[in-house]
């Protein structure tokens, strides 16, 4: 009986580490399509194209989770949600400091107005530069 205890706080164990592996490897994947994301976003804002129609693209487009995450969002706001609850939800399930100030940034802008397109093409530069810089700590 206590042999088959410890297997299974082992295998607990080995289900919970395969769970972090699981969310780290999706937070990799978006802070490496962020950026990108983020330029695609402030080009149709210049172009005058919506928040929301923006929010779509990415969706719609092949940015793997972060795709995902939107069309979440998009689904909150087209069945009830205000924009800002909706993106507060949307920084709670990410949980990562890029999204965080994106998500900020975003509220601020519908709060008090401003450029949106030229704060997220700020955020899409600064998002590159901390990319290119973990890169090259890890291949040092």
């Amino acid at each position: 009986k206590e042999i088959s205890m410890q297997m299974e706080v082992e295998e607990n164990k080995t289900l919970n580490e395969i769970w972090q592996d699981t969310i780290e490897k999706r937070k990799k994947e978006i802070v490496r399509e962020f950026p990108y994301a983020l330029r695609q976003i402030s080009t149709q804002l210049k172009a005058g194209i919506g928040l929301y129609d923006s929010m779509k693209s990415i969706a719609d487009s092949n940015y793997g989770i972060l795709s995902e995450e939107f069309q979440i969002t998009l689904n909150e706001i087209k069945y009830g949600s205000n924009y800002v609850e909706s993106f507060e939800n949307l920084s709670k399930r990410i949980n990562l400091p890029s999204i965080e100030k994106f998500v900020g940034q975003i509220i601020r802008t519908l709060n008090n107005g401003g450029n949106l397109a030229e704060t997220l093409n700020t955020l899409a530069d600064e998002n590159s530069y901390n990319m290119k810089i973990k890169y090259k700590k890890k291949s040092a």
